[in-house]
This record gives C-alpha cells, structure tokens and sequence, in this order.
C-alpha cells in the first residue's frame, strides 16, 4: 500500500480504514472469530513500538545495551539457547543490537501478537530503505 505525500501515521489510518470497511461490508460487524478467537478491528488499533513490546514480553530493555555481544548474551537467555548450541546460529549472525532485538521480536513476541497492532520503529540496520524516524 502506497499514497503519495502520506507519513507513517496517515497510511496506519488508511489501512485500518480499508480493513474496517471491508470488514463491516463482509461480515457487517468489527468483531470476527478467527480459529476460536476473537479479533477486534475497531479502531484505532495498537500502535507500539518494537523496543517496548519487546520489553513488554521479556522484561529486557534493547536500548540499555551499549554492544552487540551484551545484547546477544541476553538473547541467548531469553530464547533458551545455551552458548555454543548450533540452534543460535541465527542469533551468532547478528551483526548489531538492532538485528539482535529483531531476533528476540520475531521468537517471542511475533507469534502473541492476535489483536491488530502496528509495530513501530524498526531498528534501521533491518530497514535500510526506510525514512529516519523525526525526532
């Protein structure tokens, strides 16, 4: 999805826009059962950023660590993997504490995400075509 001129916030409410209204004109309702649970498209959806719900699920907070390997040690706790476990092999690829928090994002938190939630602020190493956030 694309639009001319828009920023981030402008295509979020277009797409729970497009969502909402093609839900109300399939189901007529904004509440849906999807395999036993219950999805709210009411807006406006959850918008967090990948630190804080990284933070939420684990306890750990990414932006306290000054180096990769402080943040890959903590990883490895987090994920269960013991040190030298050819599990970790995608975690030993890491190459900066942005990549790390990805890893940690997408085996633990990914999967417990059910109500719709924009994810906000990728580490720019894994979004190399994305604008810098203004700050």
């Amino acid at each position: 999805m694309y639009e001319a001129y828009s920023d981030y916030e402008s295509m979020m409410n277009l797409a729970e826009e497009i969502v909402t209204r093609c839900a109300m004109a399939t189901t007529g309702k904004l509440k849906i059962d999807y395999q036993g649970t219950e999805i709210s498209l009411e807006r406006p959806w959850r918008r967090e950023t990948m630190h804080r719900l990284v933070e939420e699920a684990t306890g750990v907070d990414f932006n306290s660590f000054g180096d990769v390997e402080s943040a890959k040690n903590a990883a490895k706790g987090l994920l269960g993997f013991k040190t030298e476990s050819s599990e970790n092999t995608s975690l030993q690829a890491c190459s900066s504490v942005g990549h790390v928090l990805n890893e940690v994002f997408e085996t633990v938190v990914e999967s417990t995400l059910v109500q719709p939630t924009f994810v906000l602020d990728y580490p720019v190493e894994i979004s190399p075509l994305a604008k810098p956030h203004r700050r």
